[in-house]
């Protein structure tokens, strides 16, 4: 799951892999603005096949809070 994730920010942000970390937010990624952050969520919903809402949608402020959110969809459907 993490590789996924950082997969997506990285096309989303148009960053390498192994620049994102728990750390990477809006205040650090230039390209994390409103349009990108709906296509991050659009993103993670598609490949995850989870869906998000708008409370989650607006916690997703770290790299750290969507691997939590995520992970916490994946244990629910057991996947």
């Amino acid at each position: 799951m993490d590789n996924q994730l950082k997969s997506i920010l990285g096309t989303v942000f148009d960053l390498p892999a192994d620049e994102i970390h728990d750390e990477t937010s809006p205040e650090n990624v230039g390209l994390w603005d409103s349009l990108n952050h709906l296509r991050l969520t659009t993103e993670i919903e598609k490949v995850f096949r989870i869906r998000l809402s708008m409370k989650e949608v607006r916690a997703m402020v770290s790299y750290a809070k969507i691997r939590a959110i995520v992970d916490h969809h994946l244990q629910e459907s057991g996947g």
